[in-house]
């Protein structure tokens, strides 16, 4: 169910890709990128996260027959999402923080992790989601939606807190310039 879906075209064959994905094939990436804007609701903040998956798609299938196919499942794949992209609020170490809404109109953050990119092990990772799970009777922590796998991209959905990050609050609380605890320490 991602964007990503340049390698999985092959499961459309072209007689099965409707006619207005035949004209998006022949199209801009700029006016693909808007119709699916226009088909699905997206707000920009999407649209600028699927760029990079669109012009992967216009670069690697240069026959109309595959683009389409490609074209067409990333259409099935954002008609089936619970979630979409609002804006970007942050990155850091392990991959990009989105500021998000699900369909019934809730508003999440959704952290996304390049799972190809990432220099931190699975390991790693499932260790943050457990303990997410884990901390779900926590109510000063950050409730814990869940997780899903877009392609080679994990999002992890979790309750936003539009406030920022604790250091940033602790910061701002006491006066303190932030780079006076940006050092790493090893314990």
């Amino acid at each position: 169910m991602v964007w990503c879906c340049v390698d999985r075209c092959a499961v459309m064959s072209a007689s099965a890709v409707a006619p207005h994905i035949a004209h998006l094939a022949n199209a801009s990436r700029k006016d693909a990128l808007l119709w699916f804007r226009d088909k699905f609701d997206l707000p920009d903040g999407h649209l600028e996260y699927m760029r990079n998956d669109v012009s992967a798609i216009f670069d690697k299938h240069k026959e109309k027959e595959k683009r389409e196919s490609a074209l067409a499942a990333m259409e099935k794949e954002i008609a089936g999402m619970e979630y979409v992209i609002v804006k970007k609020v942050g990155s850091g170490a392990f991959g990009s923080v989105y500021q998000g809404r699900r369909k019934d109109g809730v508003i999440v953050a959704i952290k996304i992790i390049d799972l190809e990119e990432t220099s931190d092990d699975i390991e790693t990772i499932n260790r943050e989601i457990q303990a997410l799970i884990n901390a779900k009777s926590c109510p000063q922590l950050t409730t814990y939606y869940g997780s899903m796998v877009y392609g080679t991209k994990l999002w992890i959905i979790m309750e936003y807190c539009d406030g920022g990050s604790v250091l940033d609050r602790v910061c701002i609380t006491h006066h303190i310039h932030n780079t006076e605890y940006t050092t790493p320490y090893k314990f």
